[in-house]
């Protein structure tokens, strides 16, 4: 019995690596260091990471075989294949190039700024590249061909993250410089842990938004100014998150941040003038 193989090819394009197809950036990212958040500020990066998030459509080549048998008992296979599309996050320099070029016309940049942009944010956790080749000797890292690169997250949360000691502590300095505030031992502790709550609710708030938008394609939001605000609103009627922050507050006036009451009191201030106004009409 003789077999031919016919082959029937619909499309030449194939990934580079499976990594392209099996991974995708995560939703949500926390800042570590005033480093991130202050790189998150440069134009060229935002573009960059922009352009990241996006992503590209590619396709994977799906192949399929039909075999017949003729009438002279010769097996005749068709090997079709087919193009799928997908979703490609990790991109070369050439491909954000022409990304940034489609989306961003002025100011133009260059192929060695793209590099450099690209490589300090690897170095800050924002993007990730392949291959990293490791100098042994030096224990750093060198530079190698075709490298590819991909976002770390769709959205970053630039303004709150998880209470840590060292940061506490600067507030807890802030506090008293800059307010006056002198706090107990036991009004410390309490604060401590409603800013752990706050930052969990917020967390949980921006987590369940930036999910939606990330469902729905939304890339101009990678940078979240407007989702974080809408975080506030989405947690402007949520009981604890209200009661926290009273309490905050409270502990904040009885500790010695008379600023706090100036507030309340220009407030109420304005109130009574705007009750005083609709009476004198």
């Amino acid at each position: 019995m003789l077999t031919e193989v016919i082959g029937m090819v619909t499309g030449t394009d194939t990934p580079k690596n499976t990594q392209e197809l099996d991974s995708a950036p995560k939703t949500v990212l926390l800042l570590e260091n005033e480093e991130q958040r202050l790189s998150l500020q440069d134009p060229i990066r935002r573009q960059i990471l922009n352009v990241l998030s996006s992503g590209l459509t590619d396709y994977s080549i799906e192949t399929t075989t039909d075999t017949k048998t003729l009438e002279d008992g010769t097996d005749v296979t068709h090997l079709v294949e087919m193009r799928k599309p997908y979703k490609r996050y990790w991109m070369t320099v050439p491909e954000i190039m022409e990304g940034l070029n489609q989306r961003h016309r002025e100011p133009q940049i260059t192929n060695y700024q793209c590099y450099y942009h690209l490589e300090k944010l690897r170095d800050q956790k924002l993007v990730v590249q392949d291959p990293v080749q490791q100098d042994k000797e030096r224990d750093q890292q060198i530079r190698v061909r075709g490298k590819q690169f991909q976002i770390v997250a769709r959205f970053f949360v630039s303004n709150c993250s998880k209470t840590r000691l060292k940061d506490f502590t600067r507030l807890l300095e802030t506090l008293n410089k800059g307010l006056g505030v002198t706090l107990s031992e036991a009004d410390e502790e309490r604060l401590r842990e409603l800013i752990s709550k706050q930052d969990h609710q917020f967390l949980s708030a921006f987590e369940h938004l930036a999910t939606m938008l990330a469902e729905n394609e939304l890339n101009q939001a990678t940078f979240p100014f407007e989702l974080e605000r809408l975080v506030y609103v989405y947690l402007s009627e949520d009981t604890d998150f209200l009661e926290q922050s009273k309490e905050t507050r409270d502990i904040l006036i009885r500790s010695g941040a008379t600023s706090f009451e100036e507030n309340n009191s220009l407030k109420t201030s304005k109130k009574k003038e705007q009750v005083r106004g609709i009476r004198n009409d």
